[in-house]
């Protein structure tokens, strides 16, 4: 969802209010968090819970309990400072029962224990955190999915499928957050990996004429709502109540 607030990352986040001031779900992380943003706005949106979008492009998931002054492509030290200082505090008056941390969880597979402990810190506040896998990576780097689909079609090849990255990083990425999840306990993955790929092993690219991701690891909107039933059971479950259905008129989304 677009923000329309240009200080939203250093006063709640982005709120949208579904039922109460006080958010019951955050949401963490980086431009894979912005990826699923509107799938999650739709099911809190459907259960009746106010949720916050504590996300920003480039900017960890986790953070410290002193923020750091760390510049980056899309924050000055300040900024950054800023914007953990007014995470942490929310979450400490806040005690949202559920924290959802997304990220491209390729950049943690040396940070394992730094994920558990603030996993950890934050199921001491009384918090579910949830996890979100990371979808399968496409093999052509950071590029434009439009502008590949349309190099392959005129090269002739109409496959729905892709191959993916030959490292497997983002599996191996998703096996560590589920031995992360295990370890800290008041921790589940939502898995949706296997949603994107197809029966060869390679990952799907394309549903009809609708593209599932918008680069190499970035989901399309319409991709990433092919998991939004998988999000709401997890969401609900945390919250402690069953799952809606979702509201008529829902599927089908356009990118």
């Amino acid at each position: 969802r677009k923000n329309e607030r240009s200080d939203a990352y250093a006063s709640g986040g982005f709120i949208r209010n579904y039922g109460g001031d006080v958010p019951s779900v955050v949401v963490l992380g980086d431009s894979h968090a912005l990826m699923w943003s509107s799938t999650i706005d739709d099911v809190c949106r459907d259960l009746g819970v106010s949720v916050s979008f504590f996300t920003a492009d480039g900017s960890a998931a986790l953070f410290y309990e002193q923020p750091r002054r760390v510049a980056h492509r899309f924050f000055t030290a300040d900024e950054q400072y800023a914007f953990d200082k007014s995470r942490f505090e929310s979450l400490r008056r806040w005690k949202p029962p559920v924290v959802i941390l997304v990220s491209w969880w390729e950049n943690y597979i040396h940070y394992e224990e730094p994920l558990r402990s603030f996993i950890e810190l934050l199921g001491g506040s009384g918090s579910t955190v949830l996890l979100i896998e990371q979808p399968p990576k496409l093999y052509f780097g950071d590029r434009n999915a439009l502008q590949a689909a349309n190099f392959l079609r005129s090269k002739g090849d109409t496959n729905d499928t892709l191959a993916t990255e030959s490292s497997d990083g983002w599996a191996k990425a998703n096996s560590m957050i589920h031995e992360v999840a295990r370890k800290a306990g008041r921790c589940d993955v939502i898995t949706v990996a296997d949603l994107y790929r197809a029966r060869d092993g390679r990952a799907r690219f394309l549903d009809g004429p609708r593209l599932l991701y918008i680069d190499d690891d970035h989901l399309s909107d319409y991709g990433a709502h092919l998991a939004e039933s998988r999000i709401r059971e997890s969401i609900a479950a945390a919250l402690g109540g069953p799952a809606r259905p979702a509201a008529e008129g829902k599927k089908g989304k356009s990118e």
